[in-house]
């Protein structure tokens, strides 16, 4: 964490810096965004959601500050699949960074970028049951992305597809009443594959 906070840091001292208007600029230098991320974990689809802030820094270029997590619903988190448990434990994942984006191709509102997301995630797993304990699992989070976008007034809704691939070969180790364990995390495609849904609008 402490890593996130200098690069928090970082991306506020340069946001700081002022910024010119550029002639054909048509959105405001601060943003929000809502974004989904339908991703394939575990060998299971999922859901994580999340929010991220940030400036244009220039035309073409913007950075943000993004968290995500698991959805909080259980239908959403790839579940495990261990023996005797009457209930199959939850993954739970949760990651914080910086996010780049940079404008490959604009045609009056439609445009194209291409984004990186780069930061640092856990991963462990929930059950209510079974006096169930988890170790989490802590890797840098490296996701490429690209995604097209559609302004309108002062919003924009974007839809992209990325990959996430998991930076660690450790395995997350629980205990329970019923025995002691590990859960391997699944590092082969199509896991990591995610599809983006944004909701984005100017500060």
């Amino acid at each position: 964490m402490r890593c996130l906070s200098i690069l928090g840091a970082c991306v506020l001292t340069v946001a700081s810096v002022p910024h010119r208007a550029h002639a054909g600029d048509d959105h405001s230098e601060w943003f929000i965004v809502l974004p989904l991320r339908f991703t394939q974990l575990q060998s299971e689809a999922t859901m994580l959601s999340g929010v991220k802030v940030g400036r244009s820094l220039a035309p073409a270029f913007s950075v943000a500050l993004s968290i995500y997590h698991s959805f909080y619903l259980s239908a959403f988190k790839a579940k495990a699949s261990l023996d005797g448990f009457s209930e199959q434990p939850r993954l739970f994942i949760n990651g914080a960074g910086v996010e780049a984006a940079y404008r490959l191709y604009t045609d009056g509102a439609l445009a194209f970028d291409a984004q990186l997301f780069v930061g640092w995630v856990f991963v462990d797993y929930d059950l209510d049951a079974h006096a169930f304990t988890a170790a989490k699992v802590h890797y840098l989070a490296l996701e490429p992305a690209v995604a097209a976008k559609y302004r309108f007034a002062s919003k924009a809704i974007s839809l992209g597809l990325g990959y996430r691939p998991v930076l660690t070969e450790r395995a997350v180790r629980y205990d329970s009443d019923l025995g002691a364990g590990t859960i391997p995390i699944e590092r082969g495609l199509p896991d990591g594959l995610t599809v983006l849904l944004s909701l984005e609008a100017s500060l």
